[in-house]
């Protein structure tokens, strides 16, 4: 109960209270400084602190342009071969079933 009770005297009503130290694997000099003791006061004080945002790193190509455009043209060449097929499979799929139902009603009719 003494937990909830000093979490409460911190956070007061606001839920959204942004947290005085953060704590992170990655070991900027930032997060050094916040590893010092803090006081009570120092607690529950509002004063926020700002995350630096890391650079992005770009990832270098080894490739050269004439290298990925003949890696396009193969693989539109493939996709283009694969989708033929299937559009060759579903006619094949759409002509049996036009003779499955032709004989079901031949056979319908003659009962």
């Amino acid at each position: 109960m003494k937990f909830y009770r000093e979490l409460s005297e911190c956070l007061g009503s606001d839920p959204k209270v942004t947290p005085v130290i953060t704590v992170e694997s990655s070991g900027n000099s930032e997060n050094a400084d916040s590893g010092k003791q803090h006081s009570d006061s120092d607690e529950c004080s509002d004063s926020p602190r700002v995350k630096g945002k890391r650079p992005t790193k770009k990832r270098k190509s080894h490739s050269s342009s004439a290298e990925m455009l003949s890696f396009m043209q193969e693989y539109s060449a493939k996709r283009d071969k694969v989708e033929e097929e299937k559009v060759q499979l579903m006619r094949e799929m759409q002509d049996e079933k036009k003779k499955f139902f032709a004989q079901f009603l031949e056979i319908m009719k003659n009962k």
